[in-house]
């Protein structure tokens, strides 16, 4: 059987361990919802934009992926993209 100080420093470690999973489970949240916001445009906009010429070349200029298969925190990409699946509710 544990002593009493040892049974309150196991709660405090289960307490902070717990804590640490909310916070950083909040944050991966919240990093989504910043991108949702980060379109401002509007699908007729878009489509009015696609003629123009600034347009063709934005398309022709593709972007390179942030993290790939291979990079030292690729892990988290994947995380985020199973929490993500896991809170889609489709």
């Amino acid at each position: 059987m544990l002593s009493n100080n040892k049974k309150e420093q196991v709660s405090k470690q289960i307490k902070r361990y717990f804590a640490v999973g909310v916070i950083a489970s909040a944050g991966m949240l919240s990093l989504n919802a910043v991108a949702v916001l980060a379109d401002e445009n509007s699908p007729a906009e878009e489509q009015e934009a696609i003629g123009t010429p600034e347009a063709a070349e934005e398309l022709e200029e593709a972007e390179e992926p942030a993290l790939v298969p291979g990079d030292f925190f690729y892990f988290l990409k994947q995380l985020q993209e199973q929490v993500q699946l896991a809170f889609t509710f489709d």
